[in-house]
Protein backbone atom coordinates (compact mmCIF):
# COMPACT_ATOMS: atom_id res chain seq x y z
CA UNK A 1 0.00 0.00 0.00
CA UNK A 2 1.24 3.46 -0.76
CA UNK A 3 2.19 5.83 2.03
CA UNK A 4 -0.78 8.04 1.09
CA UNK A 5 -3.29 5.19 1.42
CA UNK A 6 -1.81 4.15 4.75
CA UNK A 7 -2.20 7.70 6.02
CA UNK A 8 -5.75 7.81 4.66
CA UNK A 9 -6.66 4.73 6.70
CA UNK A 10 -5.24 6.30 9.84
CA UNK A 11 -7.20 9.49 9.16
CA UNK A 12 -10.37 7.49 8.49
CA UNK A 13 -10.08 5.67 11.80
CA UNK A 14 -9.33 8.89 13.67
CA UNK A 15 -12.23 10.77 12.13
CA UNK A 16 -14.63 7.86 12.71
CA UNK A 17 -13.83 8.19 16.41
CA UNK A 18 -14.41 11.94 16.35
CA UNK A 19 -10.80 12.60 17.27
CA UNK A 20 -8.52 15.44 16.31
CA UNK A 21 -4.93 14.86 15.26
CA UNK A 22 -3.91 16.24 18.65
CA UNK A 23 -6.14 13.69 20.43
CA UNK A 24 -4.59 10.78 18.51
CA UNK A 25 -1.09 12.12 19.00
CA UNK A 26 -1.58 12.28 22.78
CA UNK A 27 -3.15 8.81 22.84
CA UNK A 28 -0.19 7.13 21.15
CA UNK A 29 2.63 9.35 22.39
CA UNK A 30 3.68 11.35 19.34
CA UNK A 31 3.46 15.00 18.31
CA UNK A 32 0.53 16.31 16.24
CA UNK A 33 2.76 17.16 13.24
CA UNK A 34 3.75 13.48 13.13
CA UNK A 35 0.09 12.47 12.69
CA UNK A 36 -0.34 15.17 10.03
CA UNK A 37 2.71 13.88 8.13
CA UNK A 38 1.42 10.30 8.25
CA UNK A 39 -2.04 11.30 7.09
CA UNK A 40 -0.84 13.39 4.16
CA UNK A 41 1.62 10.68 3.13
CA UNK A 42 4.75 12.72 3.75
CA UNK A 43 6.11 10.11 6.16
CA UNK A 44 5.39 6.53 7.14
CA UNK A 45 5.01 5.47 10.78
CA UNK A 46 7.80 3.31 12.21
CA UNK A 47 6.66 -0.24 12.91
CA UNK A 48 6.41 0.35 16.67
CA UNK A 49 4.20 3.42 16.14
CA UNK A 50 2.13 1.60 13.53
CA UNK A 51 1.54 -1.14 16.10
CA UNK A 52 0.41 1.49 18.63
CA UNK A 53 -2.05 2.96 16.11
CA UNK A 54 -3.40 -0.51 15.30
CA UNK A 55 -3.78 -1.39 18.97
CA UNK A 56 -5.46 1.92 19.77
CA UNK A 57 -8.05 1.50 17.00
CA UNK A 58 -8.38 -2.26 17.49
CA UNK A 59 -7.36 -3.11 13.91
CA UNK A 60 -4.46 -5.14 12.59
CA UNK A 61 -1.27 -3.63 11.27
CA UNK A 62 -2.10 -5.58 8.09
CA UNK A 63 -5.26 -3.49 7.78
CA UNK A 64 -3.27 -0.26 8.14
CA UNK A 65 -0.69 -1.50 5.65
CA UNK A 66 -3.38 -2.73 3.26
CA UNK A 67 -1.89 -6.22 3.08
CA UNK A 68 -4.85 -8.25 4.30
CA UNK A 69 -7.43 -9.65 1.92
CA UNK A 70 -10.44 -9.00 4.17
CA UNK A 71 -11.51 -5.58 5.26
CA UNK A 72 -10.97 -5.05 8.95
CA UNK A 73 -12.41 -1.58 9.11
CA UNK A 74 -13.98 -1.14 12.52
CA UNK A 75 -17.71 -1.67 12.65
CA UNK A 76 -19.25 1.65 13.67
CA UNK A 77 -21.81 -0.21 15.79
CA UNK A 78 -18.93 -1.58 17.88
CA UNK A 79 -17.19 1.80 17.99
CA UNK A 80 -20.38 3.40 19.30
CA UNK A 81 -20.43 0.86 22.16
CA UNK A 82 -16.92 1.97 23.15
CA UNK A 83 -17.86 5.64 23.23
CA UNK A 84 -16.69 8.60 21.21
CA UNK A 85 -15.54 12.15 21.50
CA UNK A 86 -16.20 14.94 19.04
CA UNK A 87 -13.95 17.97 19.07
CA UNK A 88 -12.64 16.87 22.45
CA UNK A 89 -16.12 16.61 23.97
CA UNK A 90 -17.18 13.19 25.22
CA UNK A 91 -20.48 11.98 23.79
CA UNK A 92 -22.83 10.40 26.31
CA UNK A 93 -25.11 7.38 25.83
CA UNK A 94 -28.03 9.49 24.56
CA UNK A 95 -25.77 11.19 21.97
CA UNK A 96 -24.55 7.79 20.77
CA UNK A 97 -28.14 6.50 20.54
CA UNK A 98 -29.06 9.47 18.34
CA UNK A 99 -26.06 8.82 16.09
CA UNK A 100 -27.06 5.16 15.79
CA UNK A 101 -30.66 6.13 14.89
CA UNK A 102 -29.41 8.49 12.18
CA UNK A 103 -27.21 5.76 10.70
CA UNK A 104 -30.05 3.23 10.80
CA UNK A 105 -32.35 5.70 9.02
CA UNK A 106 -29.74 6.35 6.35
CA UNK A 107 -29.24 2.63 5.74
CA UNK A 108 -33.00 1.98 5.57
CA UNK A 109 -33.36 4.75 2.96
CA UNK A 110 -30.66 2.98 0.95
CA UNK A 111 -32.65 -0.26 1.14
CA UNK A 112 -30.44 -2.16 3.57
CA UNK A 113 -32.02 -4.69 5.92
CA UNK A 114 -31.12 -4.14 9.54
Amino acid sequence: MSVENQGYRIAQLRIARGMSQVDLAKAIGVAQPTIANWEKGAKRPASAKLAKVAEYFNVSTDYLLGTNKESEAPDLKEVLKEGLTYGGQELDASDLAIIEDVIKGMLKRKGHDL
